[in-house]
């Protein structure tokens, strides 16, 4: 039945109905974490090549169970993309084509199979450059987050994405964090004009009925700069993250507040505003909680409960689904992550699980 309702909701675009609680997501563990080690996809992410078909679909049954509608994961274009399309000389027709042979494609279907099998809707986040479009090798400090060499590059790509999956992507985040040297080292002019101008003009054009999300900022301030650039008719929703430092939703609510504010002063008041993420860490528990000794796993089920209660956007992703470890190439743990919902091993369900499951969904 949920499936279904989704399936009419976005049946075409605009189709962002006006939730009364916003719709409920999770934001899967950055695929590319270059500053960690730029040579791998994290194991632990969707991308990772220890995930199997049967492990990621258990993750996946998990957010049907949580009652999920949208699944957020970034799509490495580097990754689907190693190769320049054409070889030594640019071929716009071959980057267009999905049945390329130079794409692979793979994890892609199968992250978009299990979604489905899952009643959620696939929210990739296309990023990161392969240094054939930028020209600049890639290193432990830079390169990763260079800007295409051109914009017909990403549009090429976005052409053959939204033709291969036409009327099963239905929403297309074009970049993540602009605004944050981790995924971008240009201006935020630039960003306009190389990623989010074309590459919404390439979705457009392959899929209409498609959402196109502006790339989830780091801080909902820069929201003025992409207007400035002429962005606002580039994308059908705005999109921010905010990680709350202090107990309750004071923060998030004041971040929607400015954001909405933007908005009006250029006259784009009536679009969709999404979180695509927000979350809190769990662990360690150790040394106490300097916020009245409630107990972190307490607190992050707490915020939970009052982002889909008291936050007036049309959808929320929350970050992450499970605790997850940042590895280097050897295979080395170099980071412990306690942002999930559930243990790594997805066998221990924290509170915060409950409270996602029981929070309502319009």
């Amino acid at each position: 039945m949920r499936k279904h309702w989704l399936a009419n909701l976005w049946m075409q675009r605009p189709a962002l109905a006006r939730a009364r609680t916003p719709l409920k997501g999770l934001t899967d563990n950055p695929a590319y974490q270059w500053w960690r080690d730029p040579t791998i996809l994290q194991p632990d992410s969707w991308w990772g090549a220890a995930q199997t078909e049967a492990t990621l679909g258990e993750q996946a049954r998990l957010m049907n169970e949580l009652g999920a509608h949208l699944f957020r994961f970034e799509l490495p274009w580097r990754a689907i993309a190693p190769e320049r399309p054409g070889g030594t000389s640019y071929d716009m027709s071959a980057a267009r084509d999905p049945a390329w042979r130079g794409y692979r494609w793979e994890r892609l279907d199968l992250i978009v199979r299990l979604a489905e099998a899952a009643g959620l809707l696939p929210v990739p986040q296309v990023v990161f450059a392969p240094e054939w479009s930028t020209g600049v090798p890639t290193t432990r400090s830079a390169g990763a987050t260079a800007p295409p060499g051109a914009p017909g590059h990403l549009a090429d790509l976005l052409t053959a994405l939204a033709n291969r999956y036409r009327g099963r992507v239905r929403c297309w985040e074009l970049w993540n964090e602009p605004d944050h040297p981790h995924f971008w080292s240009g201006s935020l002019r630039s960003y306009v004009e190389l990623v989010l101008r074309p590459g919404a003009e390439a979705i457009r054009a392959a899929d209409p009925a498609s959402t196109v999300l502006l790339g989830g900022l780091a801080d909902q301030r820069n929201l003025e700069v992409i207007y400035a650039a002429g962005g606002a008719s580039c994308f059908d929703v705005v999109n921010f993250h905010i990680y709350p430092t202090r107990p309750g939703v004071g923060q998030v609510l004041r971040a929607l507040r400015q954001a909405r504010a933007t908005m009006r002063a250029w006259r784009d008041a009536s679009k969709p505003v999404w979180i695509t993420e927000c979350g809190i860490a769990t662990a360690p528990p150790v040394p106490p909680s300097p916020f009245g000794g409630v107990t972190s796993e307490a607190r992050q089920a707490r915020l939970i409960r009052a982002l889909y209660r008291a936050v007036d956007v049309e959808a929320i992703c929350f970050y992450q689904l499970r605790d997850t470890i940042i590895f280097d190439a050897s295979g080395q743990p170099l980071k412990h992550v306690y942002w999930g919902l559930v243990s790594r091993d997805l066998q221990r369900r924290k509170p915060g699980f409950e409270a996602y499951r029981q929070s309502a969904a319009l």
